[in-house]
């Protein structure tokens, strides 16, 4: 490596801008991801876990993915596979495939949505491989082929393609184009995707004016991954856009949209027919309440007009009772039997809703939302003859 590469020296440690802008990359990755989980109202605690993690099993692939490419080297020097700040040989793809599954494995354990954090991520991701592009300049390494371009890199008299320039300015456009998409009505897991098809996409036309690096053969494992992700990118996309769309700005409303599928389609529609249900479960509870006060405004009379036939005929009692079935007059007699026959027929319309119910219950996905119960008035059953 050159002497520019080393900023300063403390003994015979070496700080080096690589290490530098490393650093400064997760710390602007970190607050990236931060603020956007904050604007999209998750859990920033969540973020700040998840952060650490990658960075930790980030680097850690990232070192492990280079080893593995240069095993032949390795093999035989097994010791500096762990000398990390002497040999800095990392490879960002490492860090991908670690960073997608840890956040996977972190979501799924935390019950959370892979694909919003993944969108979220990237953004950080991108614009930190942005920075990270940089140490490559100072380390000296992965040129590109010689060129006699005006803004060619210049190294031991040679003028090369400034791949690590390359990289950099298109991670910059993917991340303004990501920032704009994110902020946008998108389907969650796009801006993911669409990170991997993009940056895929460019890094394989860089590779073409690239020398060195990681080979599978005579190949840039670089060249073959750039291949892999456009296609699974564009495969999942493809496969996302069939699915229902999210507002960002409610980032948890899903918009049901033509073909939605099919199955929640009918959860709905019979979780608005409980919900019809349920109102007039409430409403003929309200009307039997209603029916009751009117039936105990009617006892007194019924009372009095059947004591009048079990007791003598001449006595005082009897006057008193004759007079109070004369007061219970006949329509009122009817009006009473009419209302015991109703409030029984909105006993037996209400035990029919509760079936209705029940049986929607069984119907109804367990991972549905469940509307709150409405608050049903008390509905008894009276008994007019007590």
């Amino acid at each position: 490596m050159s002497d520019k590469s080393i900023i300063f020296s403390i003994g015979s440690l070496d700080i080096r801008w690589y290490g530098i802008l490393l650093v400064l990359a997760i710390i602007v990755g970190i607050v990236i991801v931060y603020r956007e989980s904050v604007r999209q109202k998750l859990d920033p605690d969540f973020a700040v876990n998840l952060i650490l993690f990658n960075v930790v099993f980030g680097f850690i692939a990232a070192r492990f993915y280079y080893v593995i490419f240069n095993w032949g080297y390795y093999s035989k020097h097994l010791v500096e596979i762990f000398t990390i700040w002497k040999d800095s040989g990392m490879s960002i793809y490492g860090a991908i495939l670690a960073g997608i599954v840890i956040t996977w494995l972190y979501t799924r354990r935390k019950k959370q949505s892979f694909f919003r954090w993944a969108d979220i991520f990237v953004l950080a991701l991108v614009l930190g491989q942005a920075i990270g592009c940089w140490g490559n300049y100072f380390n000296g390494d992965i040129l590109g082929t010689a060129t006699s371009l005006p803004w060619a890199f210049v190294a031991d008299g040679v003028s090369y393609h400034p791949v690590f320039l390359y990289e950099s300015i298109w991670c910059i456009l993917v991340f303004v184009f990501l920032v704009w998409l994110i902020r946008r009505r998108h389907r969650v897991g796009s801006v993911f995707l669409s990170y991997l098809i993009l940056y895929s996409f460019g890094r394989f036309f860089i590779e073409l004016v690239s020398e060195g690096g990681l080979k599978i053969g005579s190949v840039s494992q670089a060249l073959v991954a750039s291949v892999v992700g456009v296609i699974v990118g564009g495969f999942l996309l493809l496969s996302l856009l069939k699915r229902h769309k999210v507002d960002v700005k409610k980032p948890e409303a899903a918009v049901v949209r033509k073909g939605a599928n099919r199955q929640q389609m009918r959860a709905h529609q019979r979780e608005q027919e409980k919900e019809q249900l349920r109102r007039q479960k409430t409403d003929a509870g309200k009307y039997r309440l209603e029916l009751r006060d009117k039936i105990k405004a009617l006892k007194p009379g019924k009372e009095k007009a059947e004591k009048a036939e079990n007791i003598d005929a001449d006595s005082a009692e009897a006057k008193q009772a004759k007079f109070s079935f004369k007061a219970f007059n006949k329509d009122k007699a009817e009006q009473l039997a009419l209302l015991d026959e109703e409030i029984n027929g909105e006993t037996a319309a209400t035990a029919d809703f509760d079936t209705q119910l029940s049986l929607d219950d069984e119907i109804i996905e367990p991972a549905l939302p469940e509307a709150a119960e409405s608050e049903e008035p008390e509905t008894e059953e009276i008994d007019i003859n007590e």
